[in-house]
């Protein structure tokens, strides 16, 4: 995925990448014709060999591949914190304790709970959510085919102990037994996503 997204903005950048090329391309020479005995003569004519067009080409594609470049950097640095990285492309992260995270990809309606660095994953279909210090609770809903498994959960940052319900009532004594403040209210994943990163004081490290 984040490969796909460095060769998007890659693409989405050539059209600039190539109106920059043309410009080095006439300022160059510009620049050279000022270190000649006639710059008159020099100013207009293309550095090296190749012609105007062939050099605005070569200009804006090494333009592009160092912006490409440069965006492989910034993901593979962002990448490597847990705390910070959000995501790439069409998959979305957020942090819940290491090493847990919720999973998003394409939308911002529903996460899965997998592991930082793994392909692991504990449960899907999370659609609402609230997370009181290590424990994660919350309601999922699953789709199968033609059938759908729904109902509530709670998860245990610490341990990884996963507990679902099928009845709210049960998943309301079930929080009270694992120490949420009641009652608990959930949110959905893409108001936990704004209320998450948008958070100045939110844990960096």
């Amino acid at each position: 995925m984040g490969s796909a997204f460095i060769v998007f903005w890659g693409v989405l950048f050539a059209p600039v990448a190539f109106v920059m090329g043309v410009g080095l391309s006439y300022l160059i020479p510009a620049i050279k014709s000022r270190t000649k005995r006639h710059p008159a003569a020099e100013e207009n004519k293309p550095v090296g060999c190749l012609t105007r067009g062939a050099q605005a080409l070569l200009f804006a594609f090494i333009i592009d591949v160092g912006v490409c470049i440069c965006g492989v950097a910034i993901v593979a640095v962002r990448s490597n914190n847990y705390w910070e990285y959000d995501g790439c492309g069409d998959f979305w992260r957020m942090p819940l304790e290491p090493p847990y995270q919720l999973e998003m990809i394409n939308s911002l309606d529903e996460a899965s709970i997998g592991e930082w660095k793994s392909n692991k994953w504990h449960l899907g279909g999370v659609t609402q959510y609230v997370k009181q210090g290590n424990i994660v609770a919350g309601r999922f809903s699953n789709s199968f085919g033609e059938k759908t498994m729904s109902g509530f959960f709670l998860f245990d940052c610490k341990t990884g102990r996963l507990e679902r319900f099928d009845e709210e009532k049960a998943f309301n004594s079930a929080c009270a037994d694992w120490g949420l403040p009641q009652p608990v209210t959930l949110k959905s994943v893409k108001e936990n996503w704004g209320l998450y990163w948008d958070d100045p004081n939110r844990r960096r490290k």
